[in-house]
């Protein structure tokens, strides 16, 4: 009978405590999710501007080495001769015998797989160090080039070329003497290798999508693709054009690409991954593609759920603990009064014999 009442008493505290610290767990799991993305957002931001810095230092170089370029002495040289004589082929010879150990001493300078690229206004294509491809008309798809035809001012930033997105430093070329303007000349990085250079971790994964109306402009490129399932590289309107090995694809939607704002970041959970979204803008602010950003949380969800069983297994302890205490605070009290109560009738009854 006692211990049905100490059950009966014990069952309403016990179950108040056990609530408490299942409200407890909830806040405090609730908590370490607010404070987990609020880091890993920031970590996500300062990531990505991480890797815009290290484009915009890639675009400086780009821009420095074709100022030096333009300077140079037998590169005006190839160009008075060809304003002299109108022959395209003898004045590109001296570009030609000079202008490849200069591509090996940038590539060595900057770090990065170079190329030079001389053009005659307004945008005709001069020489190319890497082709023999000479003489064309690159109006149709270089704004760039058309702009420095005019302002005459260098340029610098990312541009869609025929094998895809690169990194451009355009200097205009003037005459020594009364600096007549006589073409421009560019330095061209590739990004082919720039995820893969600054893939720093398995945590870590890196995407480049190329709008689909750049596709015109970005010949090579689509060649390319065509060798695989063009349909599977397309998500929306963006075409994937480059990734390091672990980027999820199945967790990035068509609206995550095509609806991105040119302003800034769109950061989204899925599944355990945490990504950010990048709009890859060109020299005059337009959105030519997008860099997605993907970082693997499943070391946060393991370390969460561990926490978890742990909360769990102290509010079993304490709760056995507890219940012991209660159980020996109530059993002495109600115990305690029933012998007091017993010898209280023990003596009366002593008494009454008297």
């Amino acid at each position: 009978m006692k211990k049905k009442l100490i059950f009966r008493v014990m069952l309403p505290i016990t179950t108040v405590i056990f609530l408490s610290f299942g409200a407890i767990s909830l806040i405090n799991r609730n908590l370490l999710l607010e404070v987990n993305k609020t880091k890993t957002d920031m970590h996500v931001r300062q990531s990505i501007q991480t890797l815009n810095d290290i484009l915009n230092v890639m675009s400086d170089k780009a821009l420095y080495a074709s100022s030096l370029v333009a300077k140079i002495d037998f590169v005006e040289d190839a160009y008075k001769e060809y304003y002299l004589n109108r022959d395209l082929e003898s004045s590109i010879a001296l570009l030609r015998r000079n202008i490849k150990p200069m591509v090996k001493n940038i590539q060595t300078n900057l770090g990065y797989s170079a190329k030079i690229h001389f053009h005659l206004p307004p945008a005709t294509s001069f020489y190319r160090s890497w082709s023999d491809k000479h003489g064309d008309d690159l109006s149709n798809f270089r704004a760039t080039l058309l702009d420095i035809s005019k302002t005459h001012k260098p340029l610098k930033g990312i541009e869609v070329g025929v094998s895809g997105l690169v990194v451009r430093g355009i200097s205009p070329i003037f005459s020594k003497v009364g600096r007549r303007y006589l073409g421009s000349v560019e330095v061209i990085l590739d990004l082919d290798k720039f995820l893969t250079l600054y893939h720093k971790n398995n945590r870590e994964e890196l995407g480049l999508f190329l709008n689909r109306d750049k596709l015109s402009i970005a010949t090579n490129l689509l060649n390319e693709k065509q060798n695989e399932s063009l349909a599977k590289s397309f998500i929306g309107n963006y075409l994937l054009i480059n990734k390091t090995p672990g980027l999820n694809l199945q967790n990035i939607e068509a609206d995550d690409l095509d609806n991105l704002q040119t302003g800034g970041v769109l950061i989204e959970e899925r599944d355990i991954y945490r990504y950010g979204f990048d709009p890859i803008l060109d020299y005059s602010g337009k959105k030519i593609a997008v860099g997605v950003y993907q970082l693997d949380e499943t070391r946060f969800y393991e370390e969460l759920s561990d926490e978890n069983y742990m909360l769990i297994f102290i509010t079993i302890i304490i709760l056995v603990i507890l219940f012991e205490i209660i159980y020996l605070i109530l059993d002495k009290i109600l115990f305690t009064k029933d012998d007091d109560k017993i010898k209280d009738e023990k003596k009366l009854a002593e008494v009454a014999e008297r």
